[in-house]
């Protein structure tokens, strides 16, 4: 699998993992070197050494753009993306935390926690599911 960024390179993506980082950020876009310097910056705040952050942030940033790579990308922010969060983790929690505990927790209703709940669980099995059916 090749991204358009090594459409001129025919590597596997265990050749490209053995290509040096300042190699590879070098035929970066922009936006690709930004996430890098976000990512690292993050990985130092957390107290990781310079060389480790890096490589951390790099084998994000790499897997973002062979995952993303040439697609635009929407990643919500403020309300959307707490409320993202949010249900993902109601939806770990679901098994091990009493319903009326968890609401308490979210402030939501036992209802919403359900539904919240069900939602999350719909899009896990489909995500899990491939389809029997597809629209070609």
């Amino acid at each position: 699998m090749n991204g358009d960024l090594f459409a001129d390179a025919d590597l596997s993506i265990d050749e490209l993992n053995q290509l040096p980082p300042v190699e590879v950020l070098e035929a970066w876009p922009k936006t690709l070197r930004d996430l890098m310097d976000v990512y690292t910056a993050k990985w130092l705040r957390r107290g990781f050494a310079d060389d480790e952050a890096e490589k951390m942030a790099f084998d994000v940033v790499k897997e973002l753009s062979l995952y993303c790579g040439g697609r635009p990308l929407y990643i919500p922010q403020g309300k959307q993306l707490t409320t993202a969060f949010r249900d993902r983790s109601i939806f770990k929690e679901f098994e091990t935390i009493k319903t009326a505990d968890l609401a308490k927790k979210y402030n939501l209703t036992v209802t919403q926690i359900y539904n919240i709940y069900h939602k999350q669980r719909s899009l896990f099995i489909k995500k899990r599911q491939s389809d029997l059916f597809p629209a070609d």
